[in-house]
């Protein structure tokens, strides 16, 4: 693995921990219940919402790299 790779997949734990927050905060009533399923459909909303914020993490980064070489 390269550095690169290190840095998306921390990014994405740290976007699937926020994503649990997110998650969390809905008033979803049936995904808030303390079952073993509940559990897998939040698990993969995290997943999700974490990749999600990776890519707008990079995008952002990219913008940020373009706008200082011009």
């Amino acid at each position: 693995m390269d550095f690169v790779t290190i840095i998306c997949i921390l990014i994405w734990l740290w976007g699937a921990y926020k994503g649990w927050g997110i998650v969390s905060g809905w008033k979803w009533e049936w995904l808030n219940r303390k079952e073993p399923l509940n559990y897998v459909v939040k698990g993969a909303f995290c997943i999700l919402l974490g990749f999600a914020f990776v890519v707008i993490q990079l995008f952002k980064f990219a913008m940020k790299l373009i706008s200082i070489m011009f």
